[in-house]
């Protein structure tokens, strides 16, 4: 599977908000992964976040997102578009297990 990053602008086609399946993982086209766990209730995908060397979870919102909550004086806009389901996440316990899970998962589709 190809997981390189694509421009979210550029896409014409992805799935619905309310197609989204709760804790299932998606490939995704957002700002800061190719990858990411649809959370229903946060309207957004928990992702494996990269930052100045510092790896933690992190929330991208749904394109369709229509909170538009105000953030540092912006209205905040949804960020990631889910291209394809892959599979039911399982329920972790921790940070680390998400980071190791959303990391080896990373891995195994690189190769598909």
């Amino acid at each position: 599977m190809n997981l390189s990053p694509q421009h979210t602008n550029d896409i014409k086609q992805w799935i619905p908000l309310e197609q989204c399946k709760d804790n299932h993982l998606y490939r995704i086209a957002a700002r800061n992964s190719t990858l990411g766990i649809w959370r229903s209730q946060k309207q957004g995908f928990e992702i494996r976040r990269d930052k100045l060397g510092s790896v933690y979870r992190f929330l991208e919102f749904h394109w369709d997102w229509q909170g538009g909550e105000i953030l540092f004086g912006k209205k905040m806009l949804g960020t990631a578009k889910p291209l394809m389901e892959i599979e039911q996440a399982p329920a972790f316990k921790s940070e680390k297990e998400f980071i190791e899970y959303m990391e080896r998962k990373f891995e195994e589709l690189q190769k598909d």
